[in-house]
């Protein structure tokens, strides 16, 4: 999904930079020349959310089946139903404080783009909702109706 908000509020980007470094201690944002740096440049990013590391789709297995009991034909051993759950990314888990002290800092800003993506977007949002209202043990993404968010350093681009 690539939505383009060429108008948000400059209250709400203008501190952006700032929340970032209070959020990083260490020299994480840098000017870069990505074209004098080379082919193999690779600018650092964070991803913030969930995900579901070993979905099963489930085909042709009966609705009156416990996951945990099911085995597929010719395996002796059923699921590891336990590792089939969502987890937050490394990145968050390793980042946690980063990630507190961002999810408030771009509170306002995660509201203002939730809001634009509901007035231009309405379908996708409630597909999008459906997935951010059942995170595991009742969490919350702050960038709400997404179930993530990447944080890109050190990168300008056209659409940014």
């Amino acid at each position: 999904l690539i939505i383009v908000l060429p108008d948000m509020p400059m209250e709400l980007r203008q501190d952006a930079l700032l929340h970032l470094r209070n959020a990083f201690q260490h020299d994480v944002l840098q000017q870069t020349d990505s074209a004098e740096a080379g082919e193999k440049f690779k600018y650092p990013t964070l991803h913030f959310g969930w995900y579901n590391r070993c979905a099963k789709q489930g085909k042709d297995v009966p609705g009156d089946v416990d996951p945990a009991g099911h085995r597929r034909k010719g395996k002796t051993r059923s699921s590891k139903t336990a590792q089939c759950q969502p987890f937050t990314t490394e990145e968050l888990q390793e980042n946690a404080k980063a990630y507190t002290i961002l999810s408030e800092c771009f509170k306002k800003m995660f509201e203002w783009l939730a809001a634009a993506v509901q007035l231009f977007l309405p379908a996708e949002y409630e597909i999008l909702a459906q997935y951010a209202e059942v995170l595991p043990a009742d969490a919350h993404c702050p960038a709400y109706p997404f179930s993530n968010f990447v944080i890109n350093f050190n990168v300008t681009t056209t659409v940014h």
